[in-house]
């Protein structure tokens, strides 16, 4: 049997949680230590809004990576939105 099963495309978000294992209480830790707006990463986290701007490099610095991976991971995810209708 053949289906045409297509995945959800996957947010940044669930990325910081389930392959870097950020938590709300590691976001609020960063956060108070870097004088970050604690909004702009729970946003992302919590899948509310994308990667805009400097939140790229904040990841970047905050999973010892690089900016240009986030900003890459959002425009993938964008562009498997857009391909898939906005779903």
């Amino acid at each position: 049997m053949e289906t045409n099963r297509t995945l959800q495309p996957v947010h940044p978000g669930e990325i910081l949680r389930e392959e870097f294992g950020i938590t709300e209480e590691k976001v609020k830790e960063y956060c108070k230590g870097n004088y970050v707006a604690e909004k702009w990463l729970m946003d992302v986290l919590e899948e509310r809004k994308g990667i805009e701007g400097s939140v790229s490099h904040v990841l970047g610095d905050m999973t010892s990576t690089s900016f240009h991976f986030w900003k890459n991971l959002q425009r993938r995810f964008d562009e498997e939105v857009a391909k898939d209708g906005g779903h």
